[in-house]
């Protein structure tokens, strides 16, 4: 906050004059983080930052339904699932917005991808084939795991 001075002359007269100024700085570099994968039934902790930015609010809407406001959120998930929490940062000159993932109850690094395996019969004259579905679970960063 500043304040502005301002003298105007004329002739032998001189009159001033103040006033506040503020001044705001636009929001730059919006970034979320959290806790997850957490629990179902446990808190799961979303935090909001911004590398520049004056006076800036936050506003959550966390996935589910839920919304909320502050740089820190805390919040109970009701199921298992994979959210995608979106927080905007809002100012007198800017408003920014970004998402994050939120694990709850599944791990991020997982995926359970089901291929057909085709068993035929031995008995020629029956030609039966039945499908089974068994699961294939991966790791994205490592690699197979079984």
């Amino acid at each position: 906050f500043f304040t502005a001075t301002v003298t105007a002359t004329k002739g032998a007269h001189t009159f001033t004059a103040t006033t506040g100024v503020e001044v705001a700085e636009a929001i730059a570099g919006l970034a979320v983080v959290n806790d997850s994968p957490t629990v179902v039934s446990d808190t799961t902790t979303l935090t909001a930052t911004v590398a520049a930015g004056s006076d800036v609010e936050f506003t959550w809407d966390l996935g589910d339904g839920t919304l909320t406001y502050g740089s820190v959120v805390r919040h109970v998930y009701p199921e298992k699932g994979r959210y995608t929490a979106v927080v905007t940062a809002t100012n007198k000159v800017s408003v920014l917005t970004t998402t994050g993932p939120v694990y709850v109850g599944v791990n991020p690094e997982e995926t359970t991808i089901y291929m057909p395996l085709v068993i035929q019969s031995a008995t020629a004259y029956l030609n039966v084939e039945t499908q089974i579905y068994l699961p294939l679970v991966t790791r994205l960063a490592t690699g197979l795991s079984r």
